[in-house]
């Protein structure tokens, strides 16, 4: 096993202290991760009900320790067609998943004008998010793309 010497340890951390001093906080490349669309099909004839219903994405990542929610960034989009952008993007520290939002009337009218027959369609979840430490700083800026299948359901047209 190699030792190091006292003075390339003293070198390695004083790069790394003065990047952290230029650049401040650290942005983690997109990852690609585990993402969950509910509903997992949606029927583009249901109707609301007065009720201001959403689809979520719950997606699989963990908040580093000690960290807490900052800024967001999150946007939905089926095959590759028109983004639609979270109104609401929260972290759930019972099972380590975070939610995003998306207006339910804004998506199915947007999917009865595309998708005129019924169809499984690629959900694609993109975005970023600030990780703040205790106080209240950026500790890091994390990115991250997550795909899922849905079924959309017409059944006025098949």
């Amino acid at each position: 096993m190699k030792r190091w010497s006292i003075d390339v340890m003293c070198a390695y951390v004083m790069v790394f202290a003065v990047s952290i001093m230029f650049f401040g906080a650290s942005v983690c490349e997109g990852a690609d991760v585990p993402v969950r669309i509910a509903p997992f099909k949606i029927v583009l004839n249901s109707q609301t009900k007065g009720q201001n219903q959403d689809i979520q994405a719950v997606i699989s990542m963990a908040l580093s320790s000690g960290c807490h929610l900052g800024n967001y960034e999150v946007s939905l989009k089926f095959d590759e067609g028109d983004e639609f952008f979270a109104f609401a993007f929260r972290y759930c520290y019972i099972d380590d998943n975070f939610l995003a939002s998306f207006d339910r009337v804004e998506i199915q009218d947007y999917l009865v004008e595309n998708y005129p027959v019924t169809t499984v369609a690629i959900a694609t979840v993109e975005g970023w998010f600030e990780e703040l430490d205790a106080d209240g700083n950026v500790f890091a800026i994390r990115e991250f793309v997550g795909t899922d299948d849905v079924e959309i359901v017409n059944p006025a047209k098949k």
